[in-house]
């Protein structure tokens, strides 16, 4: 599944991905990958119940972010 005008790559579930020494709670893992002149891939990922809420912490993330840049712009 994709996010509409997200590019495929910005988040996914993977449930076969588990962190070191952790139990699979059952909930689908999220990547927040993000690509930006140079790829971040999020090797940790997190843990959240459903699409909905992985579209919800992908706009969060994307507006921290956004607001960083800003400030950089901005010289604040």
């Amino acid at each position: 599944m994709r996010a509409a005008g997200l590019p495929a790559t910005w988040w996914r579930p993977d449930r076969e991905t588990p962190l070191p020494d952790a139990r699979w709670s059952g909930m689908p893992r999220y990547f927040f990958n993000i690509t930006n002149g140079r790829p971040h891939e999020d090797a940790l990922g997190e843990e959240l119940p459903h699409d909905r809420a992985a579209w919800r912490e992908g706009m969060r993330r994307a507006c921290e972010i956004e607001d960083v840049l800003a400030r950089r712009h901005l010289g604040t």
